[in-house]
């Protein structure tokens, strides 16, 4: 899974400028004001998505394709690293135990 192209394609549809006939941002409010503002269901969940992303590590894709290459060649140390791969998959909500 390439993650830049998920990234890019995210940001752009997030940061596309709005359309002419838009209705324009709510104020904030400062102070002790009783105004309020409630963010839709669909807002709060895109907000979540993109805190994910740009959580993300940055994915460094040579090194990806070397390491695939390295694999496929049966030249890479599986054994090595396949526990701490697992470890940090498991750590980061990304693999989950039985």
């Amino acid at each position: 899974m390439n993650v830049q192209h998920v990234t890019s394609a995210y940001v752009q549809a997030y940061e596309s400028p709005p359309a002419k006939n838009a209705a324009k941002p709510a104020p904030r409010v400062s102070g002790s004001g009783k105004e309020a503002v409630e963010l839709s269901a669909s807002s709060v969940s895109l907000q979540k998505i993109r805190d994910k992303i740009d959580a993300l590590p940055e994915v460094r894709i040579q090194l990806v394709e070397d390491i695939k290459e390295k694999i496929r060649n049966n030249d890479y140390p599986l054994d090595n690293y396949l526990q701490g791969a697992l470890d940090k998959m498991i750590d980061n909500g990304i693999l989950q135990t039985a």
